[in-house]
C-alpha cells in the first residue's frame, strides 16, 4: 500500500494525520485500528513525506476538502488533482458511497 492509499484509508476511518517534525500525529488516536497502525509505523517516513509534499504543493495544485457525512460525521480529504467541487463530491462519493456524502466544502 502506498503512503496517498495509507492517508486516505485513515481519511475514511475518520483519522487526520499531520506531520510534525519527524512524529506523526493522529486525531482521535483512539479510534486507530490495530491493522492500521502497523501499516502506518511500518510507513511512517513514507507517510511523513507525502503529507509534507503536499503541504509544500502550490495550493493550485493541492486542496484540503471537508467531507461531510450524512450521519453528521466528516473527514478532510487532501486532494493533489486539482478538483472543482462537483469533481471532488463525485470521487469521495465513489469511495464511501453516494448515500453516505452530503458534501464536500473547500477548506481556506
Amino acid at each position: 500500500m502506498t503512503a496517498a492509499e495509507i492517508i486516505r484509508t485513515a481519511s475514511a476511518a475518520g483519522l487526520t494525520l499531520k506531520a510534525k517534525g519527524d512524529l506523526l500525529s493522529i486525531t482521535p488516536a483512539t479510534r486507530l485500528p490495530p491493522d492500521l497502525r502497523a501499516l502506518l509505523i511500518a510507513n511512517k517516513v513514507e507517510v511523513i513525506a507525502h503529507l509534507r509534499r503536499c503541504a509544500n504543493e502550490p495550493l493550485s495544485r493541492c486542496r484540503a476538502w471537508r467531507i461531510r457525512f450524512v450521519d453528521g460525521t466528516g473527514c478532510t480529504a487532501i486532494d493533489t488533482a486539482n478538483s472543482d467541487s462537483d469533481e471532488m463530491l463525485r470521487t469521495v462519493r465513489d469511495q464511501f458511497g453516494p448515500e453516505r456524502v452530503a458534501a464536500a466544502e473547500p477548506l481556506r
